[in-house]
């Protein structure tokens, strides 16, 4: 079976999961952190892409970028190709080091976008290598913990204009976001969590709300993961309505 061609960003943001093959460790010790840092820095230098967040553990890696002068898909080649031919040589391995496809997430809201900062910076505390995102040495989250590979004044001013939506009123959506945030939806997972989300019985309720509440809602279902082109299939509500009502 052919694998489906990657989804396009409209904002050319995604979140982008690198995991090692058969789920095996990609950094043995502290100087295989720093190779891959280095990597992402030349890389990032020689693309001119955008770096939101990132965040190395000891079996896969996230990335939260945002196209500049290449596509998202060269970009993940060449951090690839230079940081496996480093681990391969150094301790005598052959074959793959990560997973054969890289696995992305478009961003296609700012509410998501701020949502998948926290999602991130919260990887090692979820998995008990640190009590704060602020300790652990191999993250870099705009707004969280940024150092000078991160660039983070769009997100700072996002911030800035939604924070207390963004960041402290979305705990239903974060349920959702710690399991899903990199995972595709079909149409029946999306309207199961537009139900819940929403408190609704069918997604197709928001298209008869009256406009203020609806557009709380559509920024509610785009923050739990749904992508703006299923959640107008399914409430029959226009892409350009949603899009001017996840810019708030």
């Amino acid at each position: 079976m052919s694998r489906k061609p990657r989804q396009i960003s409209s904002t050319g943001i995604y979140h982008v999961m690198l995991r090692g093959n058969n789920c095996k460790p990609v950094f043995l010790d502290d100087m295989d952190y720093g190779k891959f840092l280095k990597d992402l820095r030349r890389v990032k230098e020689q693309s001119g892409f955008f770096l939101y967040a990132y965040c190395l553990m000891r079996n896969h890696v996230h990335l939260l970028i945002k196209e500049g002068r290449e596509p998202i898909a060269l970009i993940l080649k060449r951090i690839e190709i230079s940081y496996a031919y480093y681990f391969n040589h150094k301790y005598h391995c052959i074959g793959h080091l990560f997973q054969d496809r890289f696995c992305s997430k478009t961003v296609e809201s700012d509410a998501y976008l701020i949502n998948l900062i926290r999602y991130i910076s919260q990887n090692p505390v979820d998995a008990g290598m640190t009590d704060s995102p602020e300790n652990y040495i191999w993250l870099g989250c705009a707004g969280v913990k940024a150092d000078d590979l991160i660039d983070q004044e769009d997100i700072l001013t996002i911030m800035e204009k939604d924070s207390l939506e963004l960041l402290t009123g979305a705990s239903d959506q974060w349920k959702y976001l710690k399991n899903t945030a990199i995972l595709p939806m079909n149409d029946a997972e999306a309207e199961k969590r537009i139900c819940e989300i929403c408190q609704c019985s069918c997604a197709a309720e928001l298209a008869e709300l009256p406009a203020k509440k609806r557009d709380h809602a559509i920024r509610q279902a785009l923050s739990a993961g749904v992508s703006i082109r299923r959640l107008s299939k399914l409430s029959g509500i226009s892409k350009s309505t949603i899009e001017r009502a996840s810019k708030g």
